[in-house]
């Protein structure tokens, strides 16, 4: 009961188009025709012209009865509508070669994918250049940004000055493959991708450096393979949903917070990623949870060692509403490996995670990961000249930590920063266990926590020993133990006062 009005085309454009179609599939053993044999048979029909009975379920330029795997489907149908094809005949052309791709078994998994695949005026190929504006409308399936190869690295990149990629059909994945560099927006200006559609934007491993500013994009992945790893910013104006800086297998993967507005940032990748070490700086923006870890929700995501260094630059602020973490998200993220990092002069400390805070403001600050998260090693977590509105953890939220877990309140000038808000624990919090140890050290009497110190965990176990060495700052009560009813110490605590403390009390053991 679908009712099909005239495209228009003429005789001579009519027949252009069959001319056309017959010659791109010429090598699939496909014939396109413009009238119906006499003898109909079993006859695949592609109908084209302009229809109002496909209006309640979004727009797009083609939709075919089904994917016809093996062409075991020999009368199956499918449209193409005219209204919604804006590049004229030709795009017209390669929309019919898409659905007929479609009737014969043509799925968009092929990330090579050819006229079948990828109608034509979903894949672009761009010449390295200094500012272009790519426009990307009603997409099928995967779309592509294919570069073509420059000779020298200084040449081969790309500025995009304004991407416009709205993409209401769901899983579409924007590729940058093969380039060396890539500028999304500058510092200031008008980037506009339309976060509520665009399903991803993927950067190949082949890409070296990557900038993003003045943009908004919803999901951001930067691949990693081997011993490639690429080197992403994000800056000014930039507006990232969901950012992924380690997708793939690889040695290493850094990326870099330098202002815009991060939702959430993963180090690792989204399930089945293995990366060596994940490097993060953080020196501006505006931004909401950060794990240095994968997102193990679905899949395993596992990095070997990770590492965050927070610090100050001049003219530039750094705001994490949420929460930051040394591990991943999800059962199935790990961070299994170790590095040494020196915490004094004569002092090395083995660790799988390491923060390392010295600008900003923040919400919770955890060692370990979040939601069933293992960090494998110990974890260290180093905080000053900023402010946490929230607590201060050397273990995870509801993730285990199966080494030993440590937290330093550094030195600070009191005049330029805040403290922590809340509290500080050498354990974690909620059903997050420490197997070995944990610590607490106060080192410099400017350090300020308005709430308690602990040795052990919010209503989480420590199953070696605690130690809290109060050598100086400010505190409201020092105890040895953890916090909540189901916080347990197994194997002794101990608390150590120096002259420069101030502290409203002092508890070997912990508080109900």
């Amino acid at each position: 009961d679908i009712r099909m009005d005239s495209a228009g085309f003429s005789e001579e454009e009519q027949a252009y188009i069959i001319a056309s179609l017959n010659e791109l599939c010429a090598d699939d053993n496909v014939v396109f025709a413009i009238s119906l044999p006499e003898d109909m048979g079993n006859r695949s029909i592609i109908y084209v012209g302009s229809t109002d009975a496909f209006d309640g379920y979004g727009t797009f330029p083609g939709i075919a009865e089904t994917i016809g795997n093996g062409n075991r489907i020999a009368n199956d149908n499918a449209y193409v509508l005219t209204d919604n094809i804006t590049g004229g005949i030709e795009q017209v052309i390669s929309v019919i070669a898409h659905e007929a791709g479609h009737l014969l078994g043509e799925s968009h998994a092929n990330p090579a994918g050819d006229i079948h695949d990828y109608a034509a005026p979903y894949e672009f190929v761009v010449s390295p250049g200094a500012a272009w504006m790519i426009t990307v409308d009603r997409p099928v399936g995967e779309t592509r940004l294919v570069f073509s190869a420059a000779s020298g690295y200084g040449d081969n990149a790309l500025t995009i000055q304004k991407a416009v990629l709205a993409a209401p059909v769901g899983g579409t994945v924007y590729v940058f493959p093969d380039i060396q560099q890539i500028r999304i927006g500058g510092n200031a200006g008008g980037g506009d991708v339309d976060a509520s559609a665009v399903a991803g934007i993927r950067f190949s491993s082949q890409t070296r450096q990557i900038t993003i500013g003045s943009s908004i994009l919803n999901t951001v992945y930067v691949e990693v393979n081997g011993s490639v790893h690429p080197s992403l910013t994000v800056t000014n104006y930039a507006k990232i949903k969901t950012l992924y800086g380690g997708q793939g297998i690889g040695d290493e993967a850094g990326f870099i917070l330098a202002g815009g507005e991060v939702a959430t940032a993963f180090g690792g990748g989204s399930g089945a990623s293995d990366i060596g070490t994940v490097n993060l700086h953080v020196t501006g923006g505006t931004h909401g949870t950060v794990y240095l870890g994968g997102d193990g929700s679905s899949g395993n995501a596992r990095v070997g060692v990770t590492q965050a260094v927070c610090y100050w630059v001049s003219g530039q602020a750094v705001t994490l509403s949420g929460c930051l973490f040394g591990g991943g998200r999800g059962a199935g993220s790990t961070v299994w490996n170790e590095a040494a990092y020196d915490v004094s002069e004569a002092d090395s400390y083995m660790a799988g995670t390491s923060i390392n805070i010295s600008t900003g403001t923040y919400g919770n600050v955890f060692g370990g990961g979040d939601d069933g998260a293992v960090v494998e090693k110990n974890t260290l977590v180093r905080f000053s000249y900023a402010k946490a509105v929230g607590s201060v953890y050397g273990g995870g939220r509801n993730g285990d930590v199966t080494g030993n877990a440590e937290v330093w309140i550094l030195a600070g000038d009191s005049g330029n920063w805040g403290g922590v808000t809340g509290d500080v624990y050498g354990g974690g919090n909620g059903g997050a266990a420490v197997t070995g140890s944990a610590a607490v050290g106060l080192s410099n009497g400017n350090a300020v926590i308005a709430g308690d110190v602990y040795g052990g965990g919010r209503n989480s176990v420590v199953s070696g020993g605690t130690m809290v060495n109060a050598a100086g700052g400010t505190a409201g009560g020092i105890h040895g133990g953890g916090s909540g009813s189901a916080a347990s110490v197994m194997n002794g605590a101990e608390v150590k006062v120096g002259g420069n403390l101030r502290a409203s009390a002092v508890f070997g053991g912990g508080a109900a």
